[in-house]
């Protein structure tokens, strides 16, 4: 609920959300404390600063980064000492922000912690990688598609699409070949993020919508919706046979990823799935209209 506040205008300025830094989990009051963070009202302050007084630390945390933004440049200090923290949760924590923040002086922590025994850690050092934007990360990234654990393939593998730079791709490539499938659909969502021809990935991506889990179809799914420019004819081509899955998840899977598309040609696709037996897979695909119509304002009126 906190996070569907913050991405609301109104959300934002809600007093309700403010109260909720009251709750007794650390997860809500994190998760609002990164909405004030963006928000940049100054009138928040006081009840950052109350919130880096928390018994706990991820809460801790989160207050620091939030001041950092704000100008508060000593929690730098702070936020450092966390990424080199003895407990693990802590410190990817830590390193998760460093990305967040895209404070520069955090690539040479983040590639060290991409060498830490604990695998938390190090998918963290990779998803904060991503988030910093640093193509100099790039070439570590690259020897973390070798990581023994998938956890932090996978996270290699996103944040090289994130940096959305032709330079990762040959080392994603390579990694199509991994016998991980979450692995695989993460390296094929990368791919096509970056614009890679989806020709490329597609024989990847029909192994993937054959496998008996369905979280891996959903998965293909979801990596489907990072599509664009030419790939999405034969995105929304693939899309629309996983709307035919005899299982929910990888339907609500392929109706966020065409919302994520947001053609509006696809909305009679989407109007099929408003009469599916699933109330999950409904509400997925009038989501996925009301984000089409946003992003088509002009013609919006015609449309409905």
């Amino acid at each position: 609920a906190a996070e569907g506040l913050g991405k609301l205008e109104a959300g934002r300025r809600s007093s309700r959300l403010r109260k909720a830094l009251e709750d007794q989990a650390g997860i809500v009051k994190t998760s609002i404390i990164k909405v004030l963070a963006k928000s940049a009202d100054r009138s928040d302050l006081p009840l950052l600063e109350a919130a880096y007084k928390d018994e706990l630390a991820a809460v801790r945390l989160a207050a620091a980064g939030a001041l950092y933004r704000s100008g508060r440049s000593d929690m730098w200090g702070v936020i450092q000492q966390a990424a080199g923290a003895q407990n693990p949760e802590e410190r990817a924590t830590a390193l998760r922000m460093i990305g967040e923040l895209q404070e520069p002086r955090g690539l040479p922590i983040l590639l060290e912690a991409l060498g830490h025994t604990q695998p938390s850690v190090r998918g963290a050092a990779a998803s904060g990688l991503g988030e910093l934007g640093n193509v100099r990360g790039i070439p570590a990234l690259e020897r973390a598609l070798s990581d023994k654990i998938p956890a932090v393939r996978t996270s290699a593998a996103i944040s090289l699409g994130e940096l959305g730079v032709k330079e990762g791709i040959p080392g994603l490539k390579k990694a199509l070949a991994d016998p991980n499938p979450v692995v695989k659909a993460a390296v094929v969502s990368a791919l096509l993020r970056v614009g890679e021809p989806i020709e490329t990935v597609m024989p990847q991506l029909y192994d993937l919508a054959q496998e008996k889990d369905p979280g891996t179809r959903a998965a293909a799914a979801k990596a489907v919706g990072r599509a664009h420019g030419g790939n999405t004819g034969p995105a929304i081509e693939f899309l629309a046979d996983m709307l035919k899955d005899p299982i929910p998840r990888p339907r609500i899977a392929a109706a966020r990823s065409l919302g994520q598309i947001a053609e509006t040609e696809l909305i009679p696709i989407l109007k099929g799935a408003l009469h599916d037996e699933d109330d999950a897979v409904r509400a997925t695909a009038g989501g996925a209209i009301g984000r089409i119509l946003s992003h088509h304002s002009p013609v919006a009126n015609h449309l409905k």
